[in-house]
């Protein structure tokens, strides 16, 4: 069966696109799927799609593309198809309905299911009859704005079936669309079980995840996380995302004063990684369709504190049990029921262990099944009563009939959805007797079954070939489809009288297999001669406790040697390459398992050896038998560890984190110091700026200051005194003026702190977790300051590329 998804656009991150590829790449285990995508922004979908399901673009936004759309005439014009008030009717255009109108006239599909309103409504005017039509509901019929939703519902009387995500949600749609033939039901989105690790619920953080859209609530989360950090400041909370309400929650931190414990993320396309670092999870939402990030963190054993809102969560979590459930749009109740968590570890633990057992309701194969009966029933409803007749006589004559009368080259009535009838029995192998005609073809099934093989000739004779089953007209439920790309028909017949034939091949190739010289291989080549497997290394990375990288080079892609059966043995090594260097480090690699030709290769890193400069080092597996070397594609990158690895103390100053490049690549990023100054606390308001921290690998003296050393110069401008706190390890320093500036350009100050009058000043920043770039993440606000001469420019503390702080004034 062939199963097509209609989705906008597969080449971004969000609810819907992950739901519908997780759906997607399970019904693809046992049919043909394919995902339409209207648009496509970028060169690989950064969620991922399963290598069994085709990934279809229809209008190519990449301004560097050879296919690049943005100049066709039609992109100009508005569609005519997409309601106009739905929120990216502004992406449809003349050339998307031309695009999409031309797939749907040509499709083979068996089943077309769209994923969102404007592509509802394409279906149900354009989609092809002999197709069942599916429309899903990934949002809720309170949360359509009036123009959409009259649209979408008046294409759902025009489908086969709706689905929404939630029960509640399809009671919605079944009492505001009374007496519509169309089936409306409720089937859960799937979450599949993550490769990573799972949270220890050890790290102070909260994390939530989802589009900065007003509906989420994110300004009272942050409210309530005001009221957490009041009693528990250790805590920290990571919002995941982006959307237009960016600004204004960063506003909200700024006046709340939370910029050293709440911080915007942006987008994230790999989760499952930080959903392991969580201790708590939350959703503060308004109202959820459904609830995916709850799954989610479910998946990762950690707890969720959810807003009982419509729909979706108070269907996931049982209260108290797996999770906890509290009254929405009140930031008094969010921050009591995040504060239960944090204060009981067991409580916490238990909800998580109870969390991943009722997650496992929503694997992607119980889902797909879901769907897979619904496909079933919704095709047995557009069978004429003429043909369930026929049917029914079928199966009841053949099972009062004799089995050898039933082994006649008679069609086999089919059976469920995508289960193939079976071939007859072969005749013993003879001398060949007349080729007879094939049994006719077997009648299809509710989900396409092809009928069973002719039933070969006698004992002595091979099984007769046969005239080939014809194709199936494209008008009817579950008959064979006909077309360039593919033909479901096939003649068994041929099959059957090749059998002999096919069992002599096998012998011989056996017998000459076994005179084979040693070191021959396929075509007469000997080892000698084969080329090497084309090196496409892909590697996971997990931090431990320790700060140690583990590297785990998949197999696959690695090594090896075609037809060589002991070539994967080649081998290995990983190369850093220090970026803007010609230096580089290299390490061994070797089996997980020795022996084992689908072990991975392995690799671990520890701060002792090998010794890094500090800097970004590009990771390379190089191959001894040939001397090939790529760059390491990054597969799952697991940081948890470095959230509560022990911090250094003692010089050097040693810290590397692993990630994956906006291209895919698997890089570290090291810092290494004789001395550093961690920077914990930044506290800005009232025309000061404060900066507290810890001394890591050097001791704090009398006359300990903070300096501000000029861009570009070697001497300090300024200083401020620096006491000691935490038992002479950490310090506070106290900004209250800067220097005036120098002309009208911005003036920026790198900070320091000299730990004695005679010291060599130490770099400030913040190293010690698993952020690479900060400046995008840790931002405070700008504040008056005063100068020498009188004036109150503003200044802004700010994490600069390398993560160290500095001061900019204007």
């Amino acid at each position: 069966m062939k199963i097509t998804f209609l989705l906008h656009n597969a080449y971004a991150i969000g609810g819907t696109v992950r739901s519908t590829l997780n759906l997607a790449g399970a019904l693809a285990a046992r049919h043909e799927v394919e995902v339409v995508s209207v648009l496509r922004t970028a060169d690989h979908p950064p969620l991922g799609v399963s290598g069994k399901v085709r990934l279809v673009p229809l209008v190519d936004e990449r301004p560097d593309a050879e296919s690049y759309d943005g100049g066709h005439e039609l992109m100009s014009r508005p569609s005519a198809l997409a309601p106009p008030t739905e929120v990216l009717a502004h992406r449809y255009t003349a050339l998307t309905d031309e695009r999409l109108r031309a797939f749907l006239d040509t499709t083979d599909a068996d089943v077309l299911i769209a994923t969102r309103p404007a592509l509802v409504v394409l279906l149900a005017q354009h989609g092809p009859r002999h197709a069942v039509r599916i429309g899903q509901e990934h949002l809720s019929y309170d949360n359509h704005v009036p123009g959409v939703r009259e649209a979408q519902n008046a294409a759902i009387g025009r489908l086969d079936a709706f689905v929404t995500v939630s029960e509640r949600d399809a009671a919605d749609h079944r009492r505001h669309l009374p007496g519509l033939r169309t089936r409306i039901t409720n089937i859960a989105n799937a979450a599949p079980r993550p490769k990573g690790e799972r949270s220890d619920l050890r790290a102070p953080l909260v994390v939530t995840a989802g589009r900065l859209f007003p509906v989420k609530r994110y300004d009272l989360l942050i409210e309530a996380f005001a009221k957490v950090v009041a009693e528990r400041p250790e805590w920290r909370l990571r919002i995941y995302g982006k959307g237009p309400e960016r600004a204004t929650l960063r506003a909200t931190i700024d006046t709340l004063g939370l910029n050293d414990h709440v911080f915007l993320m942006g987008p994230h396309a790999t989760l499952e990684t930080e959903w392991a670092k969580a201790s708590v999870a939350v959703v503060s939402s308004e109202w959820e369709s459904f609830g995916m990030t709850i799954l989610e963190a479910m998946h990762a054993g950690v707890p969720v504190v959810a807003t009982d809102c419509p729909h979706g969560p108070g269907e996931i979590i049982t209260d108290g049990t797996d999770g906890l459930l509290v009254p929405p749009s009140d930031p008094n109740a969010l921050a009591t029921g995040l504060l239960r968590l944090i204060d009981d570890p067991d409580l916490r633990r238990g909800i998580g262990t109870a969390a991943h057992t009722t997650v496992r309701r929503y694997a992607p194969r119980a889902i797909a099944a879901e769907y897979e009966r619904l496909i079933a029933e919704l095709q047995e409803a557009r069978t004429p009563a003429a043909v369930k007749l026929r049917r029914w006589l079928r199966r009841t004559m053949g099972a009062l009939l004799p089995r050898t009368a039933q082994n006649t080259g008679a069609a086999r009535t089919p059976g469920a959805v995508g289960t193939p009838g079976t071939a007859g029995t072969p005749g013993a192998v003879g001398t060949p007797g007349a080729v007879g005609t094939q049994g006719a073809a077997g009648t299809p099934g509710a989900a396409g079954t092809p009928g069973a093989a002719g039933t070969p000739g006698a004992a002595g004779t091979p099984g007769a070939a046969g005239t080939p089953g014809t194709a199936r007209t494209p008008g009817t439920a579950g008959a064979a489809r006909t077309g360039p790309a593919e033909t479901t028909t096939e003649s068994a017949g041929p099959k059957a009288a090749g059998a002999a034939d096919a069992a002599a091949a096998g012998a011989a190739a056996a017998a000459a297999q076994a005179t084979e010289p040693a070191g021959a291989t396929a075509a007469g080549a000997t080892t000698s001669d084969v080329k090497p497997r084309p090196l496409r290394p892909k590697a996971g990375c997990r931090v431990d406790a320790h700060g140690s990288v583990r590297i785990s080079v998949a197999a696959s892609g690695a090594s090896g040697t075609s037809g060589a059966s002991d070539a994967s043995d080649d081998g290995l090594a990983l190369v850093l390459r220090r970026r803007h260097g010609d230096d580089e480090v290299r390490v061994p690699l070797e089996r997980e398992s020795p022996g084992d030709a689908k072990s991975p290769w392995a690799a671990t890193l520890s701060h002792a050896a090998p010794a890094l400069a500090e800097g970004r080092w590009d990771l390379h597996v190089e191959r001894a038998g040939d001397g090939a070397r790529r760059r390491l594609r990054a597969g799952l990158v697991e940081q948890r560890g470095l959230l509560t690895a022990a911090v250094p103390d003692e010089a050097p100053v040693a810290w590397w984190i692993p990630y994956a490049t906006k291209d895919g690549y698997l890089t570290l990023r090291t810092f290494h110091r004789t001395a550093h100054a961690e920077v914990t606390a930044l506290p800005v308001g009232d025309g000061s700026i404060a900066v507290e921290g810890v001394l890591h690998g050097a001791a704090l003296g009398e006359g300990a200051a903070l300096v501000g050393v000029a861009r570009g110069e070697d001497v300090a401008d300024f200083e401020a005194p620096a006491t000691s706190t935490e038992g002479g390890r950490g310090f506070h320093a106290h900004l209250t003026s800067l220097p005036d500036p120098v002309g009208p350009d911005k003036v920026i100050w790198d900070l320091f702190l000299r730990p004695a009058p005679d010291a060599d000043p130490i770099r400030l920043g913040r190293l010690f977790d698993d952020i690479v770039d900060r400046k995008d993440t840790d931002k405070y606000p700008a504040v008056a300051m005063t100068t020498p001469s009188g004036a109150s420019p503003r200044a802004r503390v700010f994490f600069t590329v390398t993560n160290d702080l500095a001061v900019a004034l204007s």
